[in-house]
């Protein structure tokens, strides 16, 4: 069941759900919040990089945040630098805020209408926030659009939804991306 803008300020006034900064009341909507990008980017290098580099999803020694510090650059933006996101680019960025679920709650982290409707999306096909995690969200920021984008700190560029579990789970998200670009 998705919380509503009163159900979410009740949990975050409980202390129950953290989400740090704290949230404008401008940023509720009915049923979601808004989350801000952060200043940190992760940017794939061009197709000319890594063409012919095998990744083997199965392999046992197969670790996501390994790829990434390999390969990615690491770019920090700020509002007289906005990173320039080409059209068919992707890059990897973070929430400003930090958030942390506790075990009865998860969340989904979605797009925004409006800037779908330019072609950016902000996850490819990983929108769950699972119960007990805690930093800041991943966004897989890709511009399917035909439009060149300024990408500047603080930007409302995504919406987090929160939902009740029916039970809590056993145990807690503890997976390897716990506390990622948390400050």
């Amino acid at each position: 069941m998705i919380l509503s803008n009163m159900e979410v300020l009740a949990e975050i006034e409980a202390g129950r759900l953290n989400i740090i900064p704290p949230p404008q009341k401008a940023s509720f909507g009915p049923g979601s919040v808004d989350l801000t990008l952060g200043d940190k980017l992760h940017v794939w290098p061009d197709e000319s990089a890594t063409s012919g580099q095998p990744l083997d999803l199965a392999h046992p020694d197969f670790n996501v945040p390994n790829v990434i510090d390999r390969w990615c650059e690491e770019k920090y933006i700020n509002e007289d630098q906005p990173f320039v996101l080409k059209p068919n680019t992707l890059v990897i960025g973070y929430t400003h805020e930090v958030i942390t679920l506790p075990k009865h709650l998860g969340g989904r982290i979605e797009g925004r209408s409006r800037y779908a409707r330019l072609g950016i999306s902000i996850h490819a096909t990983a929108p769950t926030v699972q119960p007990g995690y805690r930093g800041s969200l991943a966004l897989e920021i890709n511009n399917v659009g035909p439009f060149v984008i300024h990408l500047k700190p603080r930007l409302a560029i995504a919406q987090l939804i929160i939902e009740r579990t029916g039970l809590p789970p056993t145990e807690a998200y503890a997976g390897e991306f716990q506390g990622q670009g948390a400050n």
